[in-house]
């Protein structure tokens, strides 16, 4: 595409908004601006007002901008396609100044309450700024003197900042040398675009600000386009952009490029095309190409919105969304940290499968992971994805073979060389809470409903009281950090906390932490001769012992095996 504008002028922040209405589009960034911008934003001011040449400007890099035809407006519309944070600020920042010279009221100053309301507004409280999308209330809200729902949102931050910084006694004084060095002053270079230039398509490829575009941004780029393209309407357009911030609520704005990129891996084998943070051109090939594709564009969004749902159900899941089997493995899950099954979940989710079998299926392939990773040998996370892409696309029988692999079937089956194995391996800590509340969900009247939250807590602590070390078993091995470190870390030397029951003894001796850990811990719920909490003392052979008892008790319970049985392991009926 040849892109025809302007050519490029040096304008002031007056002459932009003098006599226009200016709007920022649904596809651009949010406000990212913060404190350290707000500061030098306001130093910058400080410099020209301070400065005795009064032909000195301070440049803010460049402004792109597009006219909008056909409006009924007395004065002409422009998108911004690229400024939206230094214009934003620029709106900020002297609604601020407004704001404080109306409450002083000083008969000097009145001329200058019209000069800022002159170029901020159009007949009346209309504002020449306009911010589509989920930031355009919090504007209004600040404009009507309100504070907007959401009092983390950065343009409320930045109108705080600004509002403590200029109401200070000392800077208060000089309000209108802020306000006039500001819109004469501070310059950066305008870039008109022609008329028949793409706005969105320059939006994608400019990098002026030096703020790269996220995947997720280009995505999102892209889908405008489409809908611009295919004609929707405007209120299709602004029904994506709301349910596009309310997908970026659900699945929470650090989580959105993996969220994306979870949903290709449940719509197509895993390939070197596509990774966690480069997706946006696969993406864009395989969904957003074809004449097909875009025709279905707002079936595509649907399937996008229906899976992040199920996403934000993974990341903070519901009892009553999952019910009890699916809800107990997904607390599993997220307690081992294997979010490779993530992209299953949602396809099983998505059509409906959310059986017992189905969640034997999952338990199957958790145990399997725990048993190969606590052996320190690779997990097949491209099998997972694999029997993924195999159930969307309803491809049962294959997804069934891979499930009943030699491989994974001998993994999952009872074996005593497993539990020799076990009793020699240093366990990590989620590997530790994982197999404890497998074990206290059979013991303990929660059941499956023990939290997502439970704590590890060490028997003996990691950082123990000097009373320890005169107990003369301890004592023989305090200058020996690998002994030490072994009974710490030991699988015999830990159990859960209940959520929020802080235990103050925690670094005490033993007699005087097992006040609390009787009705803190899950340790109440073992039944064996070594009575630990009858103990005045616990001892480095107390640790193994117990160790020894829970391994035994794992095995007796059966909760690292599927089954003994040889038959087929299947999905389907």
């Amino acid at each position: 595409m040849t892109t025809k504008i302007s050519p490029p002028e040096l304008t002031s922040f007056e002459s932009l908004f003098k006599n226009r209405l200016l709007i920022i589009p649904h596809y651009q960034r949010d406000y990212i601006w913060k404190k350290d911008n707000w500061k030098q934003w306001l130093e910058d001011v400080e410099k020209l007002i301070n400065c005795k040449d009064i032909e000195e400007i301070h440049f803010v890099s460049c402004i792109i901008y597009k006219e909008i035809s056909g409006t009924n407006l007395p004065f002409p519309e422009y998108l911004i396609i690229d400024g939206q944070q230094r214009i934003t600020t620029f709106f900020i920042f002297s609604l601020v100044i407004l704001e404080l010279l109306e409450e002083d009221s000083f008969e000097s100053t009145s001329s200058w309450i019209e000069i800022i309301k002159q170029i901020l507004f159009f007949d009346k409280q209309k504002p020449r700024l306009i911010v589509r999308g989920e930031k355009e209330n919090s504007v209004q809200a600040l404009i009507k003197h309100k504070n907007p729902e959401n009092s983390e949102e950065r343009i409320f931050q930045a109108y705080q900042y600004f509002k403590k910084e200029l109401g200070n006694k000392r800077v208060r004084k000089h309000l209108e040398d802020y306000f006039e060095n500001l819109k004469d002053r501070v310059k950066f270079v305008s870039i008109k675009l022609g008329e028949k230039e793409d706005a969105l398509e320059i939006f994608k490829s400019i990098n002026i600000s030096g703020v790269v575009l996220a995947p997720t941004d280009l995505i999102k780029a892209e889908f405008f386009i489409i809908y611009e393209e295919r004609k929707l309407g405007s209120d299709k357009i602004d029904k994506f952009a709301e349910e596009w911030e309310d997908m970026k609520k659900r699945v929470g704005k650090e989580k959105i490029g993996h969220f994306f990129y979870t949903f290709l891996c449940t719509k197509f084998k895993k390939t070197n095309e596509y990774s966690e943070k480069n997706f946006y051109n696969f993406f864009k090939d395989k969904l957003l190409k074809s004449k097909e594709q875009k025709e279905k564009i707002e079936e595509l969004w649907n399937e996008i919105v229906k899976k992040s749902e199920i996403y934000g159900q993974i990341l903070s899941p519901q009892l009553d969304y999952w019910g009890e089997l699916f809800y107990s493995t997904i607390l599993e899950m997220k307690i081992l940290g294997v979010n490779q099954f993530i992209p299953l979940i949602i396809v099983l989710k998505a059509k409906g499968l959310q059986s017992e079998k189905e969640s034997n299926v999952l338990q199957k392939l958790i145990i399997y992971y725990f048993r190969k990773n606590t052996k320190r040998q690779v997990f097949s996370k491209s099998d997972v994805l694999k029997w993924t892409w195999l159930i969307q696309n309803e491809r049962i029988e294959q997804a069934e073979d891979i499930l009943n692999d030699r491989g994974i079937v001998e993994e999952t089956e009872k074996s005593d060389i497993f539990w020799d194995e076990l009793e020699e391996k240093w366990l990590t800590e989620n590997e530790i809470k994982w197999l404890l509340r497998k074990f206290y969900v059979i013991c303990s009247p929660l059941g499956n409903f023990l939290s997502l939250s439970l704590q590890i807590e060490h028997m003996f602590p990691k950082n123990p009281d000097e009373e320890w070390w005169t107990i003369s078993e301890w004592k023989t091995t305090k200058e020996d950090k690998h002994v030490i470190n072994e009974k710490l870390y030991s699988l015999g030397n830990t159990t859960l906390l209940i959520p929020k029951k802080n235990i103050l003894a925690s670094n005490k001796v033993w007699k005087e932490k097992i006040k609390e850990f009787k009705e803190k811990t899950f340790l109440q719920y073992e039944k064996n001769e070594l009575n630990l909490l009858e103990k005045p003392v616990l001892l480095p052979e107390d640790i193994d012992k117990r160790k020894k008892w829970l391994i035994q008790k794992f095995k007796e319970s059966g909760i690292l095996f599927i089954n003994e049985r040889k038959e087929r392991f299947q999905l389907t009926s």
